[in-house]
């Protein structure tokens, strides 16, 4: 035997997955953000560090001239 749902009711629950829905893509979207800025964070930290590592070996190529002067 067939049962009638009615149509009130059928909406009523097509809203409720479809705010769901939407609420689990917008908690993604703020994830996959937070990821993308942190991305970028170690993108800069980075690029921080070969900058420092250059002025380093510079550094110690400056040194190793100046000790080879002096043997």
């Amino acid at each position: 035997m067939e049962q009638e749902i009615p149509q009130e009711s059928l909406l009523v629950r097509l809203n409720q997955q479809m705010t769901g829905q939407f609420d689990k893509i917008l908690m993604d979207s703020r994830g996959i953000n937070r990821t993308k800025i942190k991305m970028e964070r170690a993108e800069r930290n980075q690029k921080e560090i070969e900058e420092l590592t250059e002025g380093c070996l510079q550094i110690g190529k400056a040194i190793m001239q100046k000790i080879a002067l002096y043997k």
